[in-house]
């Protein structure tokens, strides 16, 4: 779209949403302050007229008859959604024709559009395989609506599924109307940016969206909403980006054998996040002796067992890491250089931007668990009498090393003190015995 093109777009949609005096649209399509907004000051305010819902789909020719074959679908809302904004966007005179005209016609962010060349710099990464499903989920899709409604064929092709299919990914709102949870687009609202601190919040409400300042905003400043916490897998499957230091969030697939079943999990460097714990309770639970087995609880995450089965549990963990790291074509530290545009290589385009922070996260993850062995194993094989001091100085921080730390190492180190002063009181009972 041509730049004055786009800037009449915009205008337009602009115009159709109520009155917003505190914010502009710039010409890169940045949401931005026109004063000084103090705190908790409501920016914008869409009402439940304007908003695009799933069930506006369901409504409509087609997805009335989709709805009524109910065929299986990987994201029904979604697909409702992506059906009413084909359909919809082809009648002029739709009240929402203003923003479906500013909507993007083409997504080269999105990896669901990458050519041969692109998909290549994703090798390795579990991210491709996630890609490869769902292009297969969005093609499934596509043909179970045509055979409920073949007459979506003369509207859209798969390609204007795909991109319907994106533009919901990346733009809809999870929202309660009533007692319902829906999905749905909102004009000018899904402009906002993401930031991981976000200076700007929004809330569904019985009327529509609202959303307001976090903070106190100056004039130009653009406003961003978080699109919740993520991992960069899932930001940039859905969004086409990816996060800088996002590495709280940020996850890795691992695949565990039996005991049965086989198992997959999305697993993080903290030991908070359920994954982690899952992948530490199948290892521990893996190398446990009979008598420990015994021990286990009988629901929920198996917790440290013993310093020995620790130890075994983080060394085989660790190899699966680094078998997952070896697949990568490239290693954590050239992709690290790479993202420095101070060094020798030129600045990354957007796109190989995102895509080196997603695999930076990926590695970052895997390198983490393989490094973890050569820190705690010697604590592990120390005493508390004698270290324990100095470990809790040393982990006392919020760093995911140190959560670990005081999770699960503190504990067997204290166990490991009262086994042995109960082995000390039992000798000294025998010896005096005799």
């Amino acid at each position: 779209m041509a730049a004055d093109d786009q800037g009449a777009c915009m205008a337009r949609l602009q115009a159709a949403v109520p009155a917003h005096p505190l914010l502009t649209l710039d010409r890169h399509r940045a949401v931005r302050c026109t004063a000084a907004v103090p705190a908790h000051t409501p920016l914008l305010s869409i009402p439940r007229r304007l908003l695009i819902t799933a069930d506006a789909g369901r409504a409509g020719p087609i997805g009335a008859k989709v709805a009524a074959a109910a065929p299986p679908l990987s994201n029904a809302d979604h697909c409702f959604l992506a059906l009413h904004l084909l359909c919809d966007a082809a009648d002029a005179a739709s009240p929402h024709h203003p923003y479906y005209a500013a909507l993007p016609a083409a997504l080269p962010h999105s990896p669901l559009f990458w050519d041969t060349h692109r998909l290549q710099w994703l090798r390795g990464s579990h991210t491709l395989q996630a890609l490869q499903r769902r292009k297969a989920r969005i093609g499934a899709d596509y043909a179970a609506i045509l055979a409920a409604a073949p007459e979506l064929r003369g509207t859209a092709s798969l390609h204007d599924f795909t991109w319907a299919r994106a533009i919901v990914a990346s733009r809809a709102f999870s929202l309660t109307l009533g007692s319902r949870k829906t999905h749905a687009l909102v004009p000018l609202a899904d402009m906002l940016d993401h930031r991981s601190v976000p200076n700007a919040t929004w809330t569904g409400t019985p009327t529509g969206l609202v959303v307001a300042a976090a903070v106190p905003l100056a004039p130009g400043q653009e406003v961003h909403i978080s699109y919740g916490n993520k991992c960069n897998s899932a930001f940039f499957l859905d969004y086409g980006f990816a996060v800088p230091r996002n590495a709280a969030h940020n996850r890795l697939l691992l695949h565990l054998p039996a005991p049965a079943p086989r198992l997959a999990l999305w697993v993080g460097t903290s030991y908070a996040h359920p994954a982690t714990q899952e992948a530490f309770s199948r290892m521990r639970t893996a190398l446990a002796t009979p008598a420990q087995l015994a021990r286990r609880p009988a629901a929920g995450h198996c917790p440290p067992l013993s310093p020995e089965n620790e130890i075994g549990a983080l060394r085989a963990l660790a190899s699966r890491f680094a078998l997952q790291a070896a697949v990568y074509p490239s290693s954590l530290e050239a992709d690290s250089r790479e993202l420095d545009m101070g060094g020798p290589l030129p600045a990354p385009s957007p796109v190989r931007r995102a895509t080196l922070l997603l695999l930076q996260g990926e590695k970052a993850v895997a390198s983490f668990f393989v490094a973890l062995p050569g820190v705690v194993v010697p604590l592990l094989q120390s005493t508390w009498t004698r270290e324990g001091a100095a470990i809790q100085a040393r982990f006392a921080g919020p760093d995911s090393v140190a959560v670990y730390v005081r999770a699960c190492v503190v504990p067997l180190l204290h166990q490991k003190a009262a086994e042995a002063a109960e082995t000390k009181a039992i000798e000294a009972a025998a010896a005096q015995s005799k």
